[in-house]
């Protein structure tokens, strides 16, 4: 098993948060205006080229982004909050520093199992990858 797998499944194990890249959602002329659920919980920035219009926190799952209304504006929205928008251009972004670490489901799981199960669990991880490791290392010289 390469160490780079290996570091993928501790990363997968501990949580490893780290703040998504480019804007979460983006309005833009000839683009469909998207809610999608954010991937972690952050403060989000509502901005076009230089001017800001809000700032708001949001949860992990909860939708933010731009729907379209029934007389054909758009708004921006996100959890309690709605604005309407001029056309042009306008993205949510999240503000560096404020993303929430959130553990992931495994590490949830082994959290409930109690701390010596997930103790002996992370040990016979780390065992079945270097025996992995190994077996690779070995074979590889044939």
């Amino acid at each position: 098993m390469r160490p780079s797998l290996v570091l993928a499944l501790v990363f997968a194990l501990t949580g490893c948060v780290s703040a998504p890249r480019g804007p979460h959602a983006e309005l833009r002329d000839g683009i469909t205006p998207i809610s999608p659920p954010v991937p972690s919980s952050a403060t989000y920035l509502l901005h076009t080229s230089g001017t800001t219009f809000a700032e708001r926190p949001v949860g992990r799952g909860e939708r933010l982004g731009f729907v379209r209304e029934k007389d054909g504006s758009v708004s921006a929205v996100a959890p309690g909050f709605t604005l309407p928008l001029a056309p042009g251009s306008y993205a949510w972004d999240v503000i560096p520093g404020t993303t929430t670490k959130e553990p992931s489901r495994a590490r949830l799981r082994l959290a409930h199992i109690g701390d010596s199960a997930s103790k002996l669990a992370f040990v016979l991880l780390l065992l079945a990858g270097t025996a992995a490791h190994a077996v690779a290392a070995s074979n590889s010289h044939r």
